[in-house]
This record gives structure tokens, sequence and C-alpha cells, in this order.
């Protein structure tokens, strides 16, 4: 059997042991692929009521 990218021989509904799946990467992944990426400190804060609101599919206060 052919070697598959995951663990266990993941099969579809029909039974495909997927053969046809494209093979894994042969280059290991790179990272640090935006050396210049910030993240700001109040990147955990919470989210501003308008933006909660957005999120959760509630009307806006403004109209």
């Amino acid at each position: 059997m052919s070697r598959l990218p995951y663990p266990g021989g993941v099969t579809s509904e029909c039974g495909d042991t997927g053969a046809k799946l494209p093979p894994s990467p042969t280059s290991p992944r790179r990272f640090a692929q935006l050396p210049d990426l910030a993240v700001p400190d109040d990147f955990d804060d919470p989210l501003p009521d308008t933006e909660l609101d957005t999120w959760e599919g509630r009307p806006s206060e403004e109209g």
C-alpha cells in the first residue's frame, strides 16, 4: 500500500483510500515568512461592543 500523508489511512465515504491525494510537500515548512509582523500590546484585550455586535450578528446602533 502506498504511504498516505495522513495517519491511519483516511478513506472517503465510498471507501477510496486516498491514493489520489497529492504527495506531501518535499521541502520543510519555512517559518518567519513575515519577519516585520508586529502584534500590538492590546491584542488580547476584549473587543469593543460595536465589533462584538458585528460578529454576533446584532444590528448596529447606527442604523
